[in-house]
């Protein structure tokens, strides 16, 4: 039997979550007071410098793909809005109830807008500022945690070349995580300066930063979890819960606003009109938030197509050098505990749409529980000799970055081809003295956003036809072929 069919993507996903667990369960029963951490300080913009060319080197094919999906409907709109607009998105929706309440978000959007248009290289190239920005900020905290040099650096690096990461780096529309993520860790360093200092200054900044985080993604709500799991880290103090209490009040109050902005608790709605985080499944939360996160976090693998042998060797490989850093690492219970807490707290608030398939779609609501995730592994790395130290660190950066560029491509695929597919379409539409409506698009295509959002906007951004010369609402007289990967007339017979 040839070994690598254990590779499928069923066979492989239930495989993946009893490694994952095992492992798990193996390091916090081993895990104990840890070793004793150099806390010299060092400088750390070396550091930020080579966080930015890692996110740089790993994703700079990004940076001339096409817009995707929504991206199209943003710009658009970006495009369109003025002052007026940007301020009335941080009141009440004009008709209750509303889907999202993300006024910061896309103020920075419109921001993006005036200063880069429609070129999609620009948008890009912030977005993978935001993600660089979001890794030097795991190098901070995870030093703020009392993780070594070494170990900090291991857990930054993991974080920026995750293939979890590949959604919201190559998404633009994707970007509210990276924002709403670089918000809360800026908010929790700001906390424990506090904690060290007393200056009410930093508690004053701590709840700045997590407003705009609740004003740029719901999953920003788990920030006053997050500040309480600092307890466990270590030391505890009066101050920790002077910020505990302030960041949750301040949560509290934004979000009843948000409630009373929205109409409702907003979110994804069904066909019945109910909002899906209302419709509350124990079996389906605990699977989500205790199995199957963790088990894509630790194998982020889109399994839509083939991956290379080495890819595949390596992940033959990967239980075993686990395990050997489970026999050699000295773990800090505190540390490990922590960062277990960190991720299940950062899972509650989208626990219901945590059931990711193999093509790994909607992984953008990993980005901020990776932040818990690199923190563990950087405990690990901390805990180990400095002659397991970084050949940990090695394998663990090759294995993601080959599995990022694996799934990279994907993305990469989807925009080239929704591109050609407007491009194409377009030039039918200039030949038909009649408007075009079409119906059927395809919403993913081997786990990447693929067609069924923004296509009026793709056409004429990508091929100069009018605005309202394609509607996807009416009777079609377009339908989309899968076989033919092509929009075609639909048939008078």
């Amino acid at each position: 039997m040839n070994p690598l069919l254990l590779l499928s993507a069923h066979s492989l996903l239930n495989l993946e979550s009893f490694v994952t667990l095992g492992f798990l369960l193996v390091l916090v029963r081993r895990a104990g007071n840890g070793v004793r951490v150099d806390q010299r300080k060092l400088s750390h913009w070396p550091v930020y410098f080579c966080l930015c060319l890692a996110v740089i080197l790993i994703y700079w094919r990004v940076l001339g793909a096409p817009f995707l999906y929504d991206d199209y409907t943003h710009i658009n709109d970006a495009r369109n809005a003025d002052w007026r607009l940007i301020l009335a998105a941080f009141g009440p929706v004009e008709r209750p109830p509303g889907l999202f309440f993300r006024p910061f978000g896309f103020l920075v959007y419109w921001i993006n807008y005036l200063l880069a248009g429609p070129d999609p290289r620009v948008w890009h190239a912030v977005s993978l500022a935001f993600h660089a920005i979001d890794s030097c900020l795991i190098f901070a905290l995870c030093r703020t945690l009392f993780l070594s040099f070494e170990g900090s650096l291991g857990a930054a690096l993991l974080f920026a070349v995750t293939g979890a990461a590949v959604e919201p780096a190559a998404w633009i529309d994707a970007r509210f995580d990276p924002m709403a993520t670089g918000l809360v860790l800026a908010s929790l360093l700001c906390v424990c300066r506090f904690r060290d200092t007393g200056r009410a200054g930093w508690l004053a900044a701590a709840c700045l930063a997590g407003v705009a985080g609740f004003a740029s993604k719901e999953s920003a709500f788990c920030l006053p979890l997050l500040v309480g799991c600092l307890w466990i880290f270590g030391p505890a103090s009066k101050r920790l819960f002077t910020a505990f209490l302030s960041v949750g009040i301040v949560a509290a109050a934004v979000f009843a606003y948000r409630y009373w902005a929205l109409g409702g608790i907003g979110g994804y709605r069904g066909t019945a009109g109910d909002s899906n985080i209302e419709s509350f499944s124990l079996v389906r939360m605990l699977n989500a938030v205790l199995v199957r996160d963790w088990t894509v976090l630790f194998f982020p693998v889109n399994w839509s197509g083939p991956v290379g042998w080495l890819l595949a060797v390596m992940l033959c490989l990967t239980p075993f050098v686990w395990a050997l850093c489970v026999w050699r690492t000295q773990v800090s219970r505190r540390i490990l505990l922590g960062a277990i807490a960190m991720t299940l707290c950062a899972a509650l608030p989208v626990q219901h749409l945590l059931l990711i398939g193999v093509d790994l779609a909607n992984t953008r609501y990993l980005y901020l529980l990776s932040v818990g995730w690199a923190i563990l592994w950087g405990a690990v790395f901390t805990g180990l000799r400095t002659s397991w130290r970084w050949p940990a660190i090695g394998w663990m950066l090759a294995l993601h970055l080959l599995i990022g560029q694996h799934n990279l491509g994907f993305w990469l695929e989807a925009s080239e081809e929704a591109r050609n597919v407007c491009v194409a379409f377009g030039e039918t539409v200039k030949a038909m003295p009649n408007n075009a409506i079409v119906a059927g698009l395809p919403q993913r295509k081997n786990g990447a956003v693929f067609l069924a959002n923004g296509f009026p906007e793709c056409v004429e951004m990508n091929a100069g036809v009018a605005p309202g010369r394609v509607s996807m609402f009416g009777t079609p007289n377009f339908v989309w072929n899968a076989g033919t990967g092509r929009l075609e007339p639909v048939s008078n017979k």
